[in-house]
C-alpha cells in the first residue's frame, strides 16, 4: 500500500499474476479499480468526478459509461464483481 495525505494505493494480490489494483485521489475524488492479469488490465471500473466508467472484462481498453456507478458502497461492489468473474471464468 502507498498513501500521501491525499491519496492512496494498494493491491490485492489474488495470485502471482492477477491482483487487484485501486488508486484513490482525495482532491480529485477519482477512483480507479482494476483486474490486473500479468501486466494488463482485463476488466476494470474508474469514477472521474461523478463520471463512472467501465472497462468490460476481456475488453478492457474500452470506455463504457456506467451511469449507474457503484455507489454507495464502491470498493466493496467492485469486489464482489471480481468475485464473480473470477468463479465464472475460471481464474481462481
Amino acid at each position: 500500500m502507498e498513501q500521501t495525505d491525499i491519496t492512496i494505493s494498494f493491491r490485492l494480490m489474488i495470485r502471482e499474476d492477477l491482483y487487484v489494483q485501486v488508486f484513490y485521489g482525495e482532491k480529485s475524488n477519482n477512483l480507479y479499480m482494476a483486474l490486473i492479469e500479468g501486466r494488463r488490465r482485463i476488466y476494470g471500473v474508474d469514477r472521474e468526478g461523478n463520471e463512472w466508467r467501465l472497462h468490460p472484462f476481456e475488453k478492457a481498453d474500452c470506455h463504457e459509461p456506467l451511469t449507474q456507478g457503484l455507489e454507495p458502497k464502491p470498493l466493496l461492489t467492485f469486489l464482489a464483481r471480481i468475485e464473480e468473474l473470477l468463479v465464472k471464468n475460471d481464474l481462481i
